[in-house]
């Protein structure tokens, strides 16, 4: 009787380690709800935005192929299939979406880091806001999330398309705030991070694509019209020229200056 009762305490003790060994936290990661701490981590978090969302090698060297502007080695199938069918179309898969999740976690956890001005937590938000814009320009009218949600949500997973004048309303809430609240210091400038001149310079971008897009193809939708966003490009562009620490290059030699531009050793951090 007395082995019996030793043996089951045995068992017990053992299932108790095994179950308390295996619920540890990870050693070598962080726990989700352990990571926002200051202000390192958020900077930490959206520099990874950097490394993962800048163009990469091929959207720099084939981005215009799909444009009419350059001459390709050979044609896109885009361009060449008489018949481009969404089954044809990337860029929808599950990893496709990891940026918006990534982006949107960020946005709901940022404030787990304590002891922060709010003009801190504004500036690291607008740089997270920063981001959330590159679906239109393929898809057009595009689910907008602006939550991180559930994978078993499937209400949310799987629910319909907004529309394009509804998604570049919240596209242009998100760069007018980081236009506003991401940081133009010194120490945020030419130091490969998001500044406010950074947003302005990609507003004005979108927003020439959106207006001249809408004026050329001639859609009419409810809201804005073309002429809104050609107007707002041009404010965007403005504000730069105005207000940023940027210039056109010049030694007074108009007929080196292009060339010394491009081939001078040091980048010149005056003019881009």
């Amino acid at each position: 009787m007395k082995k019996t009762i030793s043996i089951l305490l045995s068992a017990c003790i053992a299932l108790t380690s095994c179950e308390s060994f295996l619920d540890r936290e990870p050693v070598a990661e962080v726990g989700s709800g352990d990571y926002f701490k200051d202000e390192t981590s958020l900077l930490t978090y959206t520099n990874g935005f950097l490394q993962k969302y800048t163009p990469g090698v091929e959207d720099l060297g084939y981005g215009d192929g799909y444009s009419d502007i350059v001459a390709t080695k050979q044609s896109f199938t885009f361009l060449t299939n008489a018949s481009w069918t969404p089954d044809l179309q990337s860029g929808w898969s599950i990893g496709d979406w990891t940026p918006i999740y990534n982006i949107n976690y960020f946005l709901a956890h940022m404030r787990e880091a304590q002891g922060l001005s709010e003009e801190v937590y504004a500036h690291y938000e607008g740089t997270a806001r920063f981001w959330r814009f590159e679906k239109v320009k393929t898809f057009g009218a595009v689910p907008w999330y602006d939550a991180p949600i559930d994978p078993e949500d499937m209400a949310a997973l799987y629910k319909p398309r907004d529309s394009r004048e509804y998604v570049m309303d919240r596209v242009l809430e998100d760069l007018d705030f980081a236009c506003e609240h991401c940081y133009d210091s010194g120490a945020w400038i030419n130091s490969a991070q998001i500044n406010r001149y950074i947003a302005l310079a990609i507003k004005s971008r979108i927003c020439l694509f959106e207006g001249t897009y809408r004026k050329y193809h001639g859609i009419n939708l409810e809201g804005h019209d073309y002429t809104y966003y050609l107007e707002e490009a041009a404010k965007a562009a403005k504000t730069i020229i105005d207000e940023g620490p940027y210039k056109l290059y010049s030694t007074k030699t108009p007929d080196k200056d292009y060339m010394m531009l491009f081939a001078q050793e040091n980048a010149s951090t005056e003019e881009y």
